[in-house]
């Protein structure tokens, strides 16, 4: 997206990363970046978030629900705070802050979503089960928004690698 000229809200609770990232897109593709530091997994972090931008006063164009991570291995081995976690960020998380990013892109007659998802959310991933369950109701989700949204102001997208997917269907 900065490629494209569009500036960047980035949010992540790892500072250093953000500030690297920050500086290369700022200098790579002259664009405004802003970030947000914030663990996504907190309960109140679509409020932090919608918050802030708020302050900005920026109007989000586009949402990329990019923010996940993997808890592996065989389910009676796993660490269930870390899927309850997982659960919480890629369910939860994803739904909340696109239903509200969602309303003011009504308001504003224009937007796009794009969740990433995963090669796992189209078929059942032993040591895999719980990231697998999550990315499969984002894309039943992103699916049921493309629905809804088809011929509106929003579109509404899954990203998964679309050239493996294609080989794996």
């Amino acid at each position: 997206f900065a490629g494209e000229k569009m500036n960047v809200i980035l949010v992540a609770r790892d500072r250093k990363k953000l500030e690297q990232q920050q500086l290369f897109l700022q200098s790579q593709y002259q664009v405004k970046v802003n970030y947000i530091l914030y663990d996504l997994t907190k309960e109140d972090a679509v409020d932090f978030i919608i918050e802030q931008i708020k302050q900005w006063g920026i109007q989000i164009h586009i949402l990329v629900n990019n923010a996940g991570f993997n808890e592996c291995g065989y389910f009676r081995n796993t660490d269930l705070r870390k899927e309850l976690e997982m659960i919480n960020l890629h369910i939860r998380f994803v739904t909340e802050l696109s239903k509200r990013i969602l309303i003011n892109m009504e308001e504003n007659g224009y937007g796009r979503i794009l969740n990433v998802g995963s090669t796992g959310s189209f078929i059942p991933s032993p040591t895999d089960a719980v990231y697998s369950a999550t990315k499969a109701y984002i894309k039943s989700f992103s699916d049921a928004l493309c629905g809804e949204y088809r011929k509106k102001i929003l579109e509404s997208a899954l990203y998964v690698l679309e050239r493996l997917r294609r080989n794996l269907l």
